[in-house]
């Protein structure tokens, strides 16, 4: 389940693996209390990501994500799902809640809790790739190498947004950066 759209709803895991995504982002979103638009359109998004179907109805996808809002997810259920597909889950749940440019203390708590019950969460210091993953991803949208200084992310940021660039895709790779630098990018 990735932007390769290798999900398969016809069977029984990508079906499931679908409900997840459209559960954890209704839960995500609304973690802060605020459902923004911003984080409406990563969801979409991410579903026609994982469909790799890029025009995908867009009404038939959010009323799918509001249908899904007082569902709950069970252990079992997201135990017979791949590790692979919990994984991609993960990081859906992530950039969704990257989406809106912050993240508040109540979408950490929330990703948190996602990553408990996917059986996500590292024991020791061990890197996520996933997390890295999605890193790699915020630097191709920049144009730049993994491990770019914040100093060329500010440059790559700038020079983008003056060439009118696609904007949310630029926030949300600055914020992924920003929430996952070791060094302070406002210094």
């Amino acid at each position: 389940m990735s932007a390769t759209g290798d999900l398969d709803t016809n069977k029984h895991e990508g079906a499931l693996a679908l409900r997840a995504l459209y559960i954890i982002a209704h839960a995500i979103v609304h973690a802060d209390g605020i459902e923004e638009d911003r984080e409406v359109r990563t969801v979409v998004e991410l579903v026609r990501e994982a469909l790799g179907t890029p025009d995908f109805n867009e009404a038939f996808i959010i009323r799918q994500y509001r249908e899904h809002a007082d569902l709950q997810l069970e252990l079992a259920e997201v135990q017979r799902l791949s590790e692979g597909y919990r994984r991609a889950l993960m990081v859906c749940a992530m950039r969704i809640a990257h989406s809106d440019l912050r993240l508040t203390i109540d979408e950490q708590d929330k990703l948190h809790q996602v990553a408990g019950l996917l059986g996500l969460q590292e024991e020791d210091d061990t890197p996520d790739p996933e997390a890295e993953n999605l890193r790699s991803w915020a630097y191709a949208v920049l144009g730049l190498r993994p491990g770019a200084s914040d100093e060329q992310v500010k440059q790559a940021i700038a020079q983008l947004r003056a060439s009118g660039e696609n904007a949310p895709e630029i926030d949300e790779a600055e914020a992924i950066l920003r929430a996952t630098s070791k060094s302070d990018p406002d210094a």
